[in-house]
């Protein structure tokens, strides 16, 4: 099948502490924010965290599916208005689904990304991005009882845009919009993504997202097509200039072939 013809119009144990996520969002140390912003020149973040991840499945007999992953996103400033990305997202996969219980590892995802820049007012910015997502036979979201279904490469193309709020900047509101073509089998998908974040006092700041991934054409044969929507709210505490504490959770609304559920993360964000 021609590529350009399949577009439609249209976890049993805790997080292991390692070095993040996603695709990292809006950061508030020493007042500095990631998403559309970026970094300056020669700033860097990372962001490490763990996430136990958990559904109920639908069967005869109850069983579940659970997930604990390690995730790593780190991002630098090559330029004022110039940055580079790069996240990780390990995970250990078990499900007790009878009659084909099952148990997996890998990385879930790879993905390199370059930022640009390309409008800034007084409160708002607007950043254009591209990058790659490496394959890999591990699967982010329970699809079914089996979960080593090999998922395909794929582009990374999107706009972010992102506006301050308050007087002095102490809110922000932001919205990522990314098209992800296949490069195998696997539909063509897109994302839309929100954030809002408050720094309700010096130290604390309140973040509240919804990540929403969706397919845009039809899969080939043996190629994966599934829908998520999910929500999620996290508190970040700022333990000093440059490290704060986020603990967050978050719930899968809806989506089509997938089985909805909950997760708990804990990351450590740190500015370099």
């Amino acid at each position: 099948m021609h590529r350009s013809g399949r577009f439609i119009p249209i976890q049993k144990r805790i997080f292991l502490l390692a070095v993040f996520v996603c695709i990292g969002n809006i950061v508030w140390a020493a007042n500095a924010q990631a998403g559309p912003w970026g970094r300056e020149a020669g700033r860097g973040l990372i962001i490490s965290g763990i996430e136990y991840y958990r559904a109920e499945l639908d069967g005869s007999a109850p069983s579940r599916f659970q997930q604990i992953a390690s995730s790593f996103y780190t991002e630098f400033g090559l330029a004022n208005d110039l940055t580079l990305a790069a996240n990780f997202y390990y995970v250990d996969q078990f499900s007790d689904a009878a009659p084909d219980p099952f148990s997996a590892n890998g990385f879930a995802t790879i993905e390199i990304r370059g930022q640009k820049l390309v409008w800034r007012a007084s409160d708002s910015v607007l950043s254009l991005h591209g990058g790659y997502s490496a394959a890999t036979k591990i699967q982010r979201t329970s699809l079914s009882a089996n979960s080593v279904i090999k998922r395909d490469a794929a582009l990374l193309m999107g706009a972010e845009w992102g506006r301050n709020i308050g007087e002095k900047g102490e809110g922000f509101f932001s919205l990522e919009t990314q098209l992800r073509p296949s490069l195998g089998q696997d539909a063509h998908t897109a994302r839309v993504n929100a954030s809002y974040g408050y720094a309700f006092t010096p130290r604390n700041t309140l973040v509240l997202k919804s990540l929403n991934d969706f397919a845009i054409s039809d899969p080939e044969t043996g190629g994966l097509s599934y829908d998520v929507f999910r929500l999620e709210a996290a508190l970040l505490y700022r333990l000093t200039p440059r490290y704060q504490l986020s603990l967050g959770a978050g719930r899968e609304i809806g989506g089509r072939n997938i089985t909805p559920g909950s997760a708990l993360q804990f990351q450590l964000w740190s500015e370099f």
